[in-house]
């Protein structure tokens, strides 16, 4: 792993500058060099039951994530192998990077999402070719958005071949901090596949004190003040629907509906509930009257004590 870490950050650093007897031989072997014909070489094919297909070995070094607004930025290295055999150069030793006006041969290949860079290096004794594609970008995830705020959302980055080639994944390096690794988790895609399936969770959290502890509490506040006089239980309870309308504007991120919007719904209509008993129930209130009671045997006053109810809005 190591090897290859090094191998990519030397060739990362190589600039489009070669030398002149570099230059001189590539100039000789594009003399009858054809970028339309595939090369040949016996390395480049396996074989198995269903025929024989022109393989190309793929490394995958993830290097980066990061959640952004409910997307992934990915930055991830690409690097395929395969022999061109006609660019076999005997008289050069050291791997440099092919220019830009000798083009070799190069698999057709649709990159989801698109590639950023890309640059071709050659080692002349065996001709051997890497291609370092690098994707820096981010990537737009899909979700179920009923499921907010406990949705999860999943990334794919997948290189298909337009050609008879195959893609096999060698080597899959993630790079990652722990933290990124503990917010997103990655997959390999199963063979003949050539991709990566990412999948994060929501900030819930955020959700949790934002909407549901605040939804808790104005639903309590209405269902306490039941205990108090009649003007404030209508004072809260109008308060908590217009709290509740306002959360439910503007707690929405998706047009669909969701299990936020669900949960302060029921919040709503359990406020409109408490609100109608109030205004249909009328109003009891006790009232004490003291009346005397003369003994005229004992010239003694004794108190007696009425309750009486009174029907209307105190």
């Amino acid at each position: 792993m190591l090897n290859s870490l090094l191998l990519i950050l030397c060739s990362l650093q190589l600039t489009t500058c070669i030398s002149q007897n570099e230059l001189n031989e590539l100039s000789r072997k594009f003399k009858y060099y054809h970028a339309a014909v595939r090369p040949a070489a016996p390395d480049n094919f396996v074989s198995d039951r269903n025929g024989t297909f022109f393989n190309i070995p793929v490394e995958m070094h993830l290097m980066a994530t990061r959640i952004v607004n409910r997307n992934l930025y990915l930055e991830v290295i690409i690097v395929m192998t395969w022999i061109d055999e006609r660019l076999r150069l005997r008289e050069l030793k050291d791997r440099f990077p092919m220019p830009s006006e000798y083009l070799p041969w190069h698999p057709s290949l649709v990159f989801s999402p698109t590639v950023t860079s890309k640059h071709t290096t050659l080692a002349p004794t065996t001709g051997t070719m890497n291609s370092y594609s690098t994707i820096k970008t981010t990537v737009e995830c899909q979700t179920n958005a009923w499921k907010y705020p406990f949705e999860s959302f999943t990334c794919t980055l997948s290189v298909v071949p337009e050609g008879d080639e195959t893609l096999t994944v060698t080597q899959f390096h993630d790079l990652r901090s722990d933290t990124q690794k503990l917010l997103t988790n990655v997959f390999l895609g199963d063979y003949p596949s050539c991709s990566l399936e990412f999948i994060f969770r929501s900030e819930w959290p955020r959700a949790l004190l934002s909407s549901f502890l605040p939804s808790i509490l104005i639903v309590s506040s209405v269902f306490f003040a039941q205990w108090k006089r009649r003007k404030i239980q209508i004072l809260v309870s109008l308060a908590a629907m217009i709290g509740i309308l306002i959360m439910l504007c503007s707690q929405r991120p998706y047009t669909a509906t969701t299990l936020m919007d669900l949960w302060l719904c029921s919040n709503f209509i359990h406020s409109v509930f408490l609100v109608l008993i109030d205004l249909t129930l009328p109003a009891r209130r006790v009232r004490y009257t003291l009346m005397v009671h003369v003994d005229e045997e004992k010239k003694q006053a004794n108190p007696v004590k009425i309750m009486t109810t009174c029907g209307f809005f105190g």
